[in-house]
């Protein structure tokens, strides 16, 4: 955390929510490696763009490693270690790492806050088409459970049954289904 908080800020005209600082010399092993690394970097947005199948967001590295610009950012503007909790944007939009945006949240009400299946049919999350009832189902996911609500006629009765149980169920961590 204070090699982080030497060397990153808060920016949030940055795409990824960070600048650079000029980083101290104890951060290099020579006067030599720091100068230019200060001349090329400090006050440039710091991070890179990532890629992970449907999802988009920002990495900074350090030292050699890794480390995800939405728990920089968190950690920054809250004065807090994440730890093993993981970071929730409120939004679903990785790309956004505004501090007002992220919050922290376990796997499970992370999971909560998702976008529809990328390969759902129906339209409509926790909505599918039951052959064998010949109508729609509606179904939700509760402490690792599938839990089926009900069969409906129409998809909008069915999304609407899934709204109220998630909306109940998931609290501040509900998301309508039809965001995608």
């Amino acid at each position: 955390m204070d090699i982080i908080r030497e060397a990153l800020e808060i920016d949030p005209t940055s795409k990824t929510g960070l600048r650079w600082k000029i980083r101290p010399r104890n951060h290099f092993k020579t006067e030599k490696d720091q100068n230019p690394w200060n001349a090329r970097f400090s006050g440039k947005a710091a991070g890179t763009k990532v890629v992970d199948g449907r999802t988009f967001y920002f990495r900074v590295t350090i030292d050699y490693i890794m480390y995800p610009a939405h728990r920089i950012v968190y950690a920054l503007a809250y004065l807090i270690d994440p730890g093993d909790k993981q970071i929730d944007h409120i939004d679903g939009n990785g790309e956004n790492n505004a501090p007002d945006n992220l919050r922290l949240a376990t796997n499970t009400e992370n999971c909560r806050n998702r976008r529809k299946n990328s390969n759902n049919k129906s339209g409509e999350k926790g909505v599918s088409w039951s052959k064998r009832e010949n109508k729609w189902q509606a179904r939700i996911g509760i402490n690792g459970r599938q839990n089926h609500i009900g069969y409906f006629d129409s998809v909008e009765a069915a999304s609407a049954a899934y709204e109220r149980v998630a909306s109940n169920y998931f609290g501040e961590f509900y998301r309508e289904g039809a965001a995608s």
